[in-house]
């Protein structure tokens, strides 16, 4: 009930309204019948008409009255609930957005959408049979008793009397069925205030950011190590190895050798275990999430495109670029030729999840993007898998000139996507198991070596 509370406040002016609406419905509801049995005494004791038709005008006015104010109130209270429910959605959405991805993992997806959409129609539909069932129960007992002591021992009074017990004993029928809906309200209020008051795995411990540094070295891993918080063992251990500005560095590695959660890392999706993870010389946990991702462009191996047009999906990242900035941001990314093939070209739709594009063209877009941002520290997760080798080497060729003023990674398993890098990184069971060129691992990193002859090995076979 804190949590409804909570929600209501805002809306008190609203909840006035709706309770003065309610009771004088059923103040109204209570006064007819009272009418009623005073017309039938008048009629049986020999009144004249005019007092009969007084008494019924009385009735019709007073019935008009209660059926205008129970309309009037039925619609503030779902008004009310309506405007709760939002702020209640709202707040959970705004929860989310603080989230990290352990905490979703923590809930679910399909739990945060169940309590979003499920549970807050239950809260909303117990919140209007409450004030509608409930609360006009002790005015209705309170009015009830008031008439009864008034009564005389009359025909059209004992009528009135058996009419306030049937409407009393509806309302408690009534009271019973909304009481019957409480606990399921209660535990949906409980899950909707679990999320609400969970704190975040990521969080901002800062409110001022650093101020803006231009050296060579853009990020930084210092001795870092990270373990999931339900798992036993590190996923990664002390990792030491920089991105400098004008440079590829590439990481490759078995599945499950940690390459995506290195990316986790950077983004701050997780929070290191050991070690630092710095951003020009700084700590990223000594600036805010927004400062961090403002200097990152991120492209995940499983390219996603939102609703809209493709101009639209490539302003995501800077809403005042230009229509020649987005082509030439095309052009690199490989993607520009496909686009003017298209009749609107970069006014093209794009369904929710770039479904009516194949995977390669959505990578392609989805690395345009990134490019349009011009950050300092370019990321690709396997972002070029599924390209063909053609493209896949003019992409980074046109990347390499495009990309001159900023750092690069590159999460790749092929290993002719990074041969060129100026440093690879070999994970092996979340530890570095080599650090240099192409040359110098084929020499030194029995790991990359034996990664690079399998890869060889079957492209000879094919």
């Amino acid at each position: 009930m804190k949590l409804i509370w909570q929600f209501m406040k805002p809306h008190w002016k609203l909840l006035a309204v709706t309770v003065v609406l309610l009771i004088a419905d059923v103040a109204g509801a209570l006064f007819i019948p009272t009418l009623a049995a005073q017309m039938l005494n008048q009629g049986t004791s020999g009144s004249s008409f005019e007092a009969l038709l007084n008494t019924g005008i009385q009735m019709a006015v007073i019935s008009v009255l209660a059926g205008v104010c129970a309309i009037l109130g039925g619609y503030a209270c779902a008004t009310l609930s309506a405007r709760v429910g939002k702020d209640m959605r709202a707040a959970i959405y705004e929860k989310s957005l603080k989230l990290s991805v352990y905490d979703f993992r923590q809930f679910g997806t399909a739990s945060i959408t169940t309590r979003t959409v499920s549970d807050i129609t239950t809260i909303q539909f117990a919140i209007t049979s409450f004030i509608q069932m409930v609360l006009p129960v002790p005015v209705i007992f309170i009015i009830a008793l008031v008439l009864s002591f008034n009564l005389d021992i009359e025909m059209g009074f004992i009528l009135l009397a058996v009419v306030l017990v049937v409407l009393v004993l509806f309302f408690l029928m009534m009271v019973q069925m909304v009481i019957l809906t409480m606990p399921r309200a209660l535990e949906c209020c409980s899950r909707v205030q679990e999320v609400l008051e969970h704190t975040p795995e990521i969080r901002d411990l800062v409110r001022e950011n650093p101020g803006e540094k231009a050296g060579d070295e853009v990020l930084a891993f210092r001795k870092v190590s990270f373990r999931f918080a339900d798992a036993e063992e590190d996923t990664l251990k002390n990792l030491n190895f920089t991105y400098r500005r004008g440079e590829t560095t590439a990481i490759i590695g078995g599945t499950g050798s940690g390459k995506s959660t290195v990316a986790s890392l950077i983004l701050r999706f997780h929070e290191v275990t050991e070690g630092s993870v710095c951003l020009n010389g700084t700590d990223i946990r000594d600036m805010t999430q927004a400062h961090l991702r403002d200097h990152l462009a991120y492209v995940q191996q499983k390219a996603w495109l939102f609703s809209g047009t493709i101009a639209d999906n490539l302003r995501y990242s800077r809403k005042d670029a230009s229509e020649k900035e987005l082509m030439h941001a095309a052009d690199v990314a490989q993607a520009g030729e496909f686009i003017r093939s298209l009749p609107q070209g970069l006014s093209s739709y794009v369904a929710q999840g770039g479904t009516n594009f194949s995977g390669g063209q959505k990578q392609r877009l989805s690395i345009a993007r990134a490019l349009v941002k011009r950050p300092e520290l370019y990321i690709f997760d396997d972002s070029f898998s599924a390209l063909d080798f053609k493209t896949d080497a003019a992409l980074r060729k046109a990347l390499a000139a495009e990309t001159k003023d900023a750092a690069v990674l590159i999460i790749a398993q092929r290993v002719s996507t990074i041969r060129h890098a100026s440093q690879i990184v070999v994970l092996h069971e979340g530890e570095m198991a080599g650090i240099g060129t192409h040359e110098e691992l084929l020499e030194d990193c029995p790991v990359y070596r034996e990664i690079y002859e399998s890869q060889t090995k079957e492209a000879q076979e094919e």
